[in-house]
């Protein structure tokens, strides 16, 4: 479904992701982690490493999501995928 959120800064989709609970996926990495770790609670974070052309970054999500859905849950997580073979799972240090 398409939002229309495109051009919204990173700190304007904070609140939209919260409140809806989405999983974030971005290349900007370094960006969403400082904006998510300030929440107690965060729905999840996918970071797509490689900044490739869409059909590779798309075989590398559809990687992630295989990862992803032998967790339990992605509450307050980070997959990093930096290559098909290279997905990284870990915890999204919160600010209490």
């Amino acid at each position: 479904m398409y939002r229309g959120w495109a051009g919204l800064e990173d700190h304007e989709l904070r609140p939209i992701i919260l409140r809806e609970k989405f999983v974030f996926v971005t290349n900007n990495g370094c960006d969403f982690r400082a904006l998510l770790q300030s929440a107690k609670l965060q729905p999840g974070l996918v970071i797509i490493v490689p900044n490739e052309k869409p059909p590779i970054q798309r075989g590398l999500f559809h990687a992630a999501l295989e990862v992803i859905g032998a967790l339990s849950s992605m509450t307050n997580k980070v997959v990093e995928v930096h290559e098909l073979a290279d997905i990284r799972i870990s915890d999204l240090p919160t600010h209490k």
